[in-house]
């Protein structure tokens, strides 16, 4: 067996420069350890001469790692001891022990140290709480220093970086954040998306061969300014994204079109417009039910904010023609430039399309029940209700009294006296397509696509000439996008500047500004999808701080915890 002191020394920390006197146990949950420390000499923190002259004792309380369950307070001995250097300021220090405690430090290293990983894996509150229950307890201001007095790493020389930006407040103010794509990790973080900083940067890091990033003109310039040596990587789902962009205002332009090709009818029913936005079937055999209607004061507040955003649509584009610029354009209108762009642009007054997805509602789980009654015979809307609050529901009856109002109309009956037996009601297999929806649905790779999917996109090429000439061209760049062919890349940018669509002709005219960038994004395997991934978990980091997301210590837990 091995001694108790011996076996006791041994937990100590650095137990070569201590002695092991003690050991009590204060409370059955507290250990108190006394030991003294041994060194042969000590070293002046001043002037870093060593001496053996003895001055006095003292005893320093330390808190340490816990013993199984146990809290432990190491009580260390140590001296003070003469400069004998007489030309030193200093002519009495305490000698230093780094190894074991900080000066000036009511904490050993090797507990300071649990606490500052505590701390950057989970920040203050919830260090603290874990903290307590590790038998490692400090406050959260604690955690939060020990995290912010961490150096911040330094990085081996990169060489394949990925850039992008990340979000302080959306729309007001953004940072930057730099990935080693190679190591997969964070290596900077700044507080600004500046140019000028961010050119800055990488001219101190000359071992940069290869810049990812999006299409943002600023990166573009800080990696050329900054990086000249460097080859500029485009990201392909950003590319990809400013394809999407570049189709939307052509689906957009056709959207009554786009939703008229989703499949929503049954299979043995003829759709035709019933006037309130969705089809039903003439015959008297199944009928869709209608979506809802919007009640009158809503139609007139939609009116006046259309009102409203067709003047500053109409300012905007005068404004364009005097010769503003899009950026002063912005300040005197109070939008963004980005809105004001489209305006500027669109040959025509960009319209809001119709909400087609809506949360889940409170009647939702009882619509099955209400149609199965309804075209059993039982047109009574109190009767209905009855029967579905038996079952749990839980709303008003005025909610099931308006759905009963959509099944009469889906049955064209005008008033609550006129109650046929004749026709049922189906509710639609699917919800209408949206723009947006259906320029995704273009940019799938065509072997992940439905059945349905298919054949919907290719009734809407027959719709128009417009999507007839956007689809055929958008499917084209996605399929040389992922089929990684530079070669086919010159072909379509000459059939896009050829289009009769602007948007596609603008589009190619972007790409061609970019050239180098997008072409090496076609070729070369690297992406920002790393970054994308670092920037997610910034995001968790920042939202659990707080409002404590400092910089310094947003910084800390960024890039050492990575």
């Amino acid at each position: 067996m091995v001694p108790l002191p011996s076996f006791v020394a041994s937990l100590l920390p650095h137990a070569t420069d201590l002695r092991f006197e003690d050991v009590t146990l204060a409370t059955p949950k507290h250990l108190t350890i006394i030991a003294t420390a041994i060194q042969d000499a000590a070293v002046c923190p001043d002037c870093g001469h060593e001496t053996t002259r003895m001055h006095s004792r003292y005893t320093r309380t330390l808190a340490d790692l816990p013993w199984a369950d146990r809290t432990v307070q190491l009580q260390l001995r140590v001296r003070t001891f003469f400069c004998s250097i007489t030309a030193c300021p200093r002519r009495i220090f305490t000698e230093r022990l780094p190894a074991i405690m900080a000066p000036w430090a009511r904490r050993t290293v090797r507990l300071a140290q649990q606490q500052q990983q505590l701390g950057l894996a989970l920040g203050g509150n919830a260090s603290a709480r874990l903290a307590s229950d590790l038998d490692r307890d400090a406050s959260r201001n604690t955690f939060l220093r020990l995290v912010r007095q961490l150096p911040l790493p330094e990085p081996a020389p990169p060489e394949v970086i990925g850039i992008d930006d990340w979000a302080w407040l959306k729309g007001q103010r953004y940072g930057t954040i730099i990935v080693d794509l190679e190591r997969q990790q964070p290596i900077a973080l700044r507080a600004d998306r500046n140019a000028e900083t961010l050119a800055a940067w990488l001219q101190q890091h000359k071992t940069i061969r290869i810049v990812a990033r999006d299409r943002a003109g600023m990166y573009a310039e800080a990696a050329t300014n900054g990086a000249p040596q460097a080859i500029q990587v485009a990201d392909r789902f950003h590319v990809l994204q400013n394809l999407a962009d570049t189709l939307l205002p052509v689906f957009e332009a056709h959207a009554p079109a786009v939703r008229a090709a989703t499949n929503t009818c049954p299979s043995n029913a003829q759709p035709r417009d019933n006037g309130a936005g969705a089809p039903f079937v003439t015959d008297d055999i199944v009928r869709l039910l209608p979506l809802p209607t919007v009640s009158p004061a809503h139609q007139a507040q939609a009116i006046q904010r259309r009102a409203a955003r067709l003047a500053i649509y109409e300012q905007a584009r005068a404004l364009h023609a005097q010769g503003w610029s899009l950026r002063a354009i912005g300040r005197e209108l109070g939008l963004n430039r980005n809105t004001v762009r489209t305006s500027v642009r669109a040959t025509s007054f960009p319209e809001r399309q119709p909400r087609i997805l809506r949360q889940p509602g409170v009647l939702d789980p009882s619509i099955p029940y209400l149609i199965t009654r309804w075209n059993a015979g039982c047109r009574n809307g109190t009767m209905l209700w009855r029967q579905i609050t038996a079952q749990g529901y839980t709303g008003k009856r005025v909610t099931v009294f308006s759905f009963v109002t959509r099944l009469r109309q889906a049955l064209g009956i005008p008033t609550k006296r006129q109650t046929p037996d004749a026709g049922q009601v189906a509710v639609p297999t699917e919800r209408p397509l949206t723009p947006r929806t259906a320029v995704w649905q273009v940019i799938q790779q065509p072997d992940k696509r439905l059945k349905a999917t298919t054949q919907r996109i290719a009734k809407l090429r027959e719709v128009h000439t417009d999507l007839g000439e956007a689809i055929p061209l958008a499917e084209a760049f996605a399929d040389l996008i992922r089929t990684r062919d530079p070669a086919a890349l010159d072909l379509w940018l000459e059939q896009a500047e050829a289009s009769t669509l602007k948007s596609f002709r603008s589009f190619a005219a972007s790409l061609r500004r970019d050239y180098t960038a997008v072409r090496a994004g076609v070729e070369l395997p690297w992406s920002t999808g790393p970054v994308e991934g670092a920037i997610n978990r910034l995001k968790m980091i920042k939202r659990t701080m707080f409002g404590r997301a400092s910089f310094a210590l947003l910084q800390r837990r960024v890039l050492l915890a990575s």
